[in-house]
């Protein structure tokens, strides 16, 4: 019997055309009941996931009908696509497509006071406030390569145009994270891709839901620290370098 099946490598989320298929002669004694027979369940639809050559189709490989091609297709309901470049997220490039992540922030601050414990301590006598941007995060498009023109001019040679690489994936977010997400990263936050466990029974353990939360236990964290008594700080210069130390206090 014959069954439409891939002639050619399909990627995700493109739409099935008459180009893209070929028949595959098969027992009809040993076809699953999941196959899909005819041409018309086939065509027009969009892939979920990348399909290889010489393969048949099941409803599992497609989006549901009506669904647009592109990368909008692979965005869930409810979520929106974001952009990221490679080199201002710490590994992204070890995620795949349908992988799961949150993003975490890293805002470096200077410290308001020199006895309380921080957050984090980071070279250089900073402090590392952290902030969760994404929960649950979906990897739509795996880290790629694409071109971007760059221009420049001079005397002899006028304007020229060459092309740059640059690394990116498309990831899908809740509505609200987007500005958080741009904001940091206009503010050149260190930021990190956390992966979730891929096992279906992961308990789903949450980051803190909201600021609120997040600010509660960063306070949370600072009271837990012990405050010298009876000190005080000085700026100290010893050539080049700048550090503050703690004196003693004596009251008269």
């Amino acid at each position: 019997v014959a069954v439409p099946g891939s002639f050619r490598d399909l990627p995700a989320y493109s739409k099935v055309t008459r180009e893209d298929l070929d028949w595959i002669y098969m027992d009809p004694d040993h076809i699953p009941p999941q196959v899909i027979r005819k041409l018309t369940g086939v065509l027009g639809r969009v892939l979920q996931e990348e399909k290889s050559a010489g393969y048949v189709f099941t409803e599992k490989d497609f989006t549901p009908k009506g669904t647009r091609p592109g990368i909008s297709a692979g965005i869930p309901v409810g979520k929106r696509a974001f952009v990221l470049e490679v080199e201002s997220v710490n590994g992204a490039r070890v995620m795949r497509g349908g992988d799961n992540m949150d993003l975490v922030a890293a805002h470096m601050i200077e410290p308001t006071h020199p006895y309380v414990a921080p957050i984090a301590q980071v070279q250089g006598g900073q402090l590392a406030y952290m902030q969760v941007l994404a929960r649950d995060a979906l990897v739509v498009e795996p880290v790629r390569t694409r071109h971007i023109p760059v221009s420049s001019a001079s005397l002899t040679r006028g304007v020229t145009t060459r092309t740059r690489p640059i690394q990116e994936m498309v990831i899908a977010v809740a509505p609200e994270e987007v500005s958080k997400i741009a904001k940091a990263l206009a503010q050149e936050a260190q930021v990190y891709c956390v992966p979730r466990s891929g096992y279906p029974e992961d308990d789903g353990v949450q980051l803190p839901a909201t600021e609120t939360e997040i600010e509660e236990e960063a306070s949370g964290l600072m009271s837990q620290a012990v405050e010298i008594p009876n000190m005080a700080a000085v700026e100290t210069i010893k050539g080049q370098q700048k550090e503050r130390i703690a004196v003693p206090v004596v009251s008269r």
